[in-house]
């Protein structure tokens, strides 16, 4: 398969795709973040998951909320420390925050999918092995297939 030639984006271009991908990313963090904490105040919480689940639970609310923070960080950052201005330095912290908002994400997700499935199976292993091939699409998807596309591109 053949693709066309690449070029480099302008300042305003790149801006614009910060910000279109920031749209897509906060709406699950935001949501998963949200599902997360009414968990806690279900009944079924304190009598389903013991003690050390429920901890690796609030475990996952913080790598949402961390990846919260990197999320909104840009717009942050824009408002308060550049207003008015479009700058490399701001596209710089943009995409080193987006990017890094994802492994929490990753995390985030895994860590309660991995509580679901000990929910429904009773079974810590099967729910462990299934959470880490979650977790290796996660990271395969996000990290290590641009990482390799990237190194092949002219």
């Amino acid at each position: 398969m053949k693709y066309q030639h690449s070029e480099t984006e302008n300042l305003k271009d790149e801006i614009t795709h910060i910000e279109s991908e920031t749209r897509m990313i906060l709406p699950g963090v935001q949501t998963l973040f949200g599902f997360q904490l009414v968990t806690v105040f279900n009944d079924r919480f304190a009598i389903t998951l013991n003690y050390n689940e429920q901890v690796l639970h609030w475990g996952a609310i913080a790598c949402s909320a961390v990846s919260a923070i990197l999320v909104i960080s840009p717009a942050a950052y824009h408002r308060l420390a550049e207003p008015h201005t479009a700058s490399r330095r701001f596209t710089h912290f943009s995409n080193l925050w987006l990017k890094s908002s994802l492994f929490p994400l990753a995390l985030g997700c895994v860590i309660d999918f991995f509580l679901i499935g000990i929910v429904i199976t009773k079974n810590y292993v099967v729910s462990g092995i299934v959470s880490a091939f979650l977790f290796i699409g996660f990271i395969t998807a996000w990290y290590i297939f641009p990482l390799l596309i990237r190194r092949k591109l002219p």
